[in-house]
């Protein structure tokens, strides 16, 4: 890749210019005002660090585990859809480059290209599923996913409507023709429409649906889209196996608070029963180091690495993970530790 990215800023902008006007508002708007979007990535800087000097500590390793995975690091690719509407390879880049930086790529129910043709670019994604129609429906997807080889199923649980996306109003944006939903094929008719429009029909989830679903699947289970501690302590007594602290990027309630602010207090309400996990605003390797530190296993990054795919695709998204991962080791060096598993509490103060 060219010497002239140097952070996931550099690459933001050069998306906004590769991408046609109405993906960059797909891919860039929130909720209402937009300021849930904004201060998730706020929240950070209220953050500061401790660092500890003199302790010999020049070589990070950046390597750890999720759901007893190993991964380089501990960023995901989040599930982001239709990709398509960013680069013509869509979830297939994604899932190659996750393999290339060997770490997990989530892909979505509403991706372009049908979930089993996905699954052979790399050997270790998790299925993020939206829960449409009916159960019948969720039992047809939690068969597919299974039968393809993925490795968990991720069920988003804070998209039961859409948000007010007024920024999509104004723009009176529409889904290209050339965008499939290559997994929904036969479920629904129109089912672009429906789904920009909010009109899809979606199961109203209570946690009987999630205990259904644990019920399901012999697979790792994880919540996406929690953020109160009393859900992911009701997620944990269920048997799930991971939460991931979210709010959709900022793009369902304005207002909401940034998953960040909430991940200490989530980490002490679950303990070490279930793993943790975090997106939103996740813009900096520091941002991931600082995640580390409060109690979560790992990190999902969402437009950060569509920025790469805009650009270059496989190789932008595998770019992206590169500066991530530099800003990380720099950072440990500079906080005086070796190992992602070394970060703690006493390296940070909150200042919110």
């Amino acid at each position: 890749m060219q010497n002239s990215f140097f952070n996931i800023a550099d690459y933001k902008i050069a998306a906004q210019q590769a991408m046609s006007e109405g993906a960059w508002h797909y891919v860039d708007c929130g909720a209402d005002a937009e300021i849930t979007k904004v201060e998730n990535a706020t929240a950070f800087e209220q953050i500061k660090f401790i660092p500890k000097r003199l302790t010999s500590h020049y070589a990070p390793d950046l390597s750890t585990t999720v759901l007893g995975q190993k991964v380089t690091s501990p960023i995901m690719l989040a599930p982001v859809s239709p990709l398509t509407l960013i680069h013509e390879e869509g979830e297939l880049a994604q899932a190659r480059a996750a393999k290339a930086v060997g770490t997990i790529a989530m892909i979505s129910t509403d991706c372009h290209y049908p979930l089993e043709e996905v699954v052979k670019e790399a050997e270790s994604l998790w299925f993020q599923l939206y829960c449409y129609g009916d159960r019948s429906f969720l039992k047809r997807m939690i068969e597919r996913v299974e039968q393809s080889g993925y490795k968990a199923l991720v069920v988003t649980v804070d998209c039961v409507i859409l948000g007010n996306r007024e920024r999509l109003l104004r723009h009176q944006f529409k889904m290209p023709d050339t965008v499939k939903m290559g997994n929904l094929d036969g479920f629904f008719q129109n089912q672009k429409e429906q789904l920009v429009s909010g009109s899809v029909e979606r199961i109203k989830l209570t946690w009987d649906d999630i205990r259904w679903m644990r019920n399901q699947t012999t697979l790792p289970l994880i919540v996406k889209g929690l953020v109160h501690p009393d859900d992911a302590k009701i997620a944990a007594d269920l048997g799930v196996d991971a939460v991931v602290l979210s709010n959709h990027g900022g793009r369902q309630l304005d207002h909401s608070i940034p998953p960040i602010m909430m991940l200490e207090e989530i980490r002490s309400a679950v303990g070490d029963k279930i793993e943790v996990y975090i997106d939103g605003g996740i813009q900096r390797g520091t941002d991931v180091i600082k995640s580390i530190c409060l109690g979560a296993n790992a990190v999902l990054i969402g437009r950060s690495y569509i920025w790469g795919l805009a650009v270059a695709g496989c190789d932008g998204i595998v770019d992206v993970m590169r500066i991530f991962e530099n800003e990380m080791r720099k950072s440990m060096i500079q906080l005086g530790v070796d190992r992602i598993q070394d970060l703690n509490r006493s390296y940070v103060r909150q200042c919110y």
